[in-house]
């Protein structure tokens, strides 16, 4: 009857305790990782393109913490799905008639600066505006 008491107190005082640990580094905020939606924030903006005849202007903008990006001369805004490469995303239609890839480009401060978007077989770059 002891050792069963025992064993009781024993696992009652474990769960309060795993109920603790699981609480407080819940609450706790990981400066291991980089704020994600902070990052995104980086490539948001307006990115000048030359030399194209389709589009002039490559918009970039953030919605519930997923980026997305059309032109100025396209209505239908399209989410940017990353890769497994720092800076480079994925734009895929629904139809999978468009595949797109944009890279966005860093300046010697390591500041997003340039966008370089490849389709139909062509690449163009654009300068983002300031």
């Amino acid at each position: 009857m002891q050792v069963l008491r025992t064993l009781t107190i024993f696992v009652f005082f474990l769960a309060v305790y795993a109920t603790s640990v699981a609480q407080s580094s819940g609450n706790k905020p990981d400066d291991s990782k980089p704020d994600s939606v902070a990052i995104l924030q980086e490539y948001v903006g307006t990115y000048n393109v030359k030399g194209n005849n389709d589009f002039s202007k490559a918009i970039v903008t953030l919605e519930g913490g997923k980026l997305y990006g059309h032109t100025d001369t396209q209505t239908q805004v399209m989410p940017l799905s990353p890769t497994k490469v720092p800076d480079v995303f994925s734009i895929t239609s629904p139809d999978n008639s468009v595949d797109v890839t944009v890279t966005f480009l860093r300046n010697e401060t390591k500041k997003v600066s340039s966008i370089k978007i490849y389709y139909n077989g062509l690449e163009t770059r654009g300068e983002k505006e300031k």
